[in-house]
């Protein structure tokens, strides 16, 4: 036990030690580091990019709905469109329909007094 004590304790026990952890940490610097430097903020920026859209969407309530339209062409991707948008082409559409139920309720009430009368 005094021999490990002794040994621990020597500067020429870790001399080697020292000088391999410094081999690795130059190494490291010289291989790794560099890439860290280019590649880490961009990872950091796309990140941060990500969730900063994200908040937007969260704090203002924006939704994406992706539509395909008929006149689109073939093999198209759906596009992004904002849900106001979307929801006023609903509403006219409902509209649309409706206008086309009453005038053919009215066509049919006409048909049906026409026949009443004759």
């Amino acid at each position: 036990m005094l021999i490990i004590k002794l040994c621990f304790k020597s500067f020429w026990f870790w001399l080697p030690v020292l000088f391999t952890v410094f081999l690795y940490i130059e190494l490291y610097l010289l291989f790794v580091n560099p890439l860290l430097f280019l590649v880490g903020p961009i990872i950091i920026v796309i990140y941060a990019l990500l969730w900063e859209e994200k908040r937007l969407k969260a704090q203002y309530g924006l939704k994406e709905i992706r539509v395909v339209k008929s006149s689109d062409p073939l093999f198209s991707l759906p596009r992004k469109e904002k849900v106001s948008e979307v929801d006023q082409l609903v509403e006219e559409y409902k509209k649309m329909i409706k206008g086309k139920m009453t005038k053919g309720a009215v066509e049919k009430e006409k048909d049906d007094r026409n026949e009443a009368s004759e």
